[in-house]
């Protein structure tokens, strides 16, 4: 794919810039990452028992479009193990390259430190903007350069799930009786109860509409991350 890449972009496209990239496969049976960096920032490992965090930098090469005559080699691939205690971060330099009024950057000792702080299994769909929420209370600039931040974990729970999917909205209320129709469309035909679904639907209208009355300033507007879980039970989750 990098080298397809580099190809068309070096020959067409790029002729004084460059594009970072980090491409990965998780491959969620043998738990482990391949992955391949070409001048990105490098992934980050979080320890969820010890708080240690570790920047994972073997290999990797140079950005794609630098070279029209360069080619990426299999030998600078990646490969890292996932375990039940580990977190895995993806993020652009603006996270770290941003300054401060006093045109202090963040740095990754301060990121590193966010993260060992914040970054919990439980809390990985709000962390970007609990991130953002940082920074610009410590009057960190972060409009001058690409923001971007992704951390996930595998799952190694062995429930048996009918259905889990996680849904990201914008907290207006016309959202609300769209998402609340589709919750009680999966529940009822995933359960095949139609009192049940009603029931549900009743909920997530109830609570969507309380949550952006109640709970989200007006002048920083949020996004509401909600996880349906259908097993034996049905289990709803509000970030």
């Amino acid at each position: 794919v990098l080298q397809q890449l580099n190809q068309i972009l070096a020959a067409e496209l790029f002729h004084d810039s460059y594009l970072t990239i980090f491409l990965c496969i998780i491959d969620t049976s043998k738990h482990i990452i391949k992955y391949f960096n070409a001048g990105h920032p490098p992934l980050i490992q979080l320890d969820t028992k010890t708080k240690d965090v570790k920047i994972i930098d073997e290999g990797g090469s140079i950005p794609v479009g630098w070279s029209l005559q360069f080619d990426y080699d299999k030998e600078d691939e990646g490969v890292v193990e996932c375990s039940e205690d580990k977190i895995f971060i993806l993020y652009t330099d603006g996270i770290f390259e941003c300054e401060n009024n006093q045109g202090e950057q963040f740095g990754m000792e301060g990121f590193s430190e966010f993260l060992k702080e914040q970054c919990t299994e439980n809390s990985l769909i709000s962390l970007p903007g609990r991130f953002k929420k940082h920074l610009e209370e410590g009057n960190f600039d972060i409009t001058t350069d690409d923001f971007t931040l992704l951390a996930f974990k595998k799952d190694f729970t062995q429930v048996d799930y009918k259905y889990k999917k996680t849904f990201l909205i914008k907290p207006i209320l016309e959202n609300v009786a769209a998402f609340s129709v589709e919750c009680f469309e999966t529940i009822r035909k995933i359960c095949n109860n139609e009192d049940l679904a009603g029931e549900c639907e009743l909920i997530i209208s109830e609570y969507l509409t309380n949550i952006i009355r109640h709970g989200i300033s007006a002048d920083k507007p949020e996004v509401i991350g909600i996880e349906l879980i259908i097993s034996d039970f049905i289990e709803f989750v509000f970030w």
